[in-house]
């Protein structure tokens, strides 16, 4: 009898040898990858931008996300309380064009999801415009034909006509900065022309740059001294050298031109 006891109990220890029980914890193990989206834009961007990752994992968790751009490494970009990635947009044009992001996520478990693949896209160059006038004369009505073109992003959507430009807009006002003056002496350059008054006199202005000012500035408006560059004006902040002027009913000079007949060094522009 007692032999015949002990034979069952060496049974169930040899099975359970052979088949150990697998403890409930490990029997949960997590065979589902994580899933991750993002918010990357789908048009056209000429500027800076950044792209989100929200990555989900409803069991072991989400443990990181990474994430390259064209044939970049692969780098780290976020875990589970988020991830994102930079995109620049240079001023010199240089990362303009059509761009792959690659991305994908892991989980505590080490489950790894396939990886996406998604195109962003950088445009910092705007469109050219041109435009061809029938011939016509004084007094009669003629049409305009617009062209336009875009290195990447072909679709323009429309022309937009700028507003006639009024007399008082080309004004140029003294207390801007000096890169704002010269932008508006250059935009308007040659025609119709930024001006300033001198002694209530109209004085049309050509070929701005900005100035590297040395030494002291006057207040905004004064004429400071003729440079290699042109005369230079004080402006709001640092200064500007103008390459040539004009006073109304006379021609177009050179700055050092104009100032052997007009005394401007020290004078006031308004």
């Amino acid at each position: 009898m007692r032999k015949s006891c002990l034979l069952p109990v060496t049974l169930v220890a040899l099975l359970c040898a052979l088949f150990p029980v697998v403890p409930a914890a490990a029997s949960a193990a997590d065979p589902t990858p994580p899933v991750t989206t993002c918010d990357a834009p789908s048009g056209w961007q000429s500027a800076p931008f950044t792209v989100h990752f929200t990555a989900s994992d409803a069991e072991s968790g989400v443990a990181v996300t990474w994430a390259a751009i064209d044939d970049g490494p692969l780098l780290e970009v976020g875990g589970p309380a988020g991830a994102s990635v930079d995109i620049p947009a240079p001023a010199d044009h240089s990362f303009d064009g059509v761009h792959t992001l690659i991305y994908y996520s892991a989980d505590a478990a080490g489950n790894s999801e396939v990886a996406h693949s998604i195109e962003v896209r950088v445009d910092t160059m705007g469109p050219r415009t041109s435009v061809r006038a029938a011939v016509g004369y004084k007094g009669r009505a003629i049409t305009l034909r617009y062209s336009v073109g875009d290195r990447l992003s072909p679709d323009v959507a429309a022309v937009t006509l700028a507003p006639p430009i009024a007399r008082e807009m080309r004004r140029l006002l003294w207390e801007l900065s000096a890169p704002e003056a010269a932008g508006w002496i250059r935009g308007l350059d040659p025609r119709p022309g930024a001006y300033t008054l001198w002694k209530g006199r109209v004085l049309r202005l050509f070929g701005a740059r900005v100035k590297k000012s040395e030494g002291s500035l006057g207040d905004p408006g004064t004429v400071l001294r003729l440079t290699p560059q042109g005369l230079e004006i004080a402006c709001g902040q640092g200064s500007v050298t103008v390459e040539a002027l004009q006073l109304a009913g006379h021609k177009r000079l050179l700055a050092a031109d104009f100032l052997r007949g007009q005394p401007l060094i020290g004078q006031m522009l308004e």
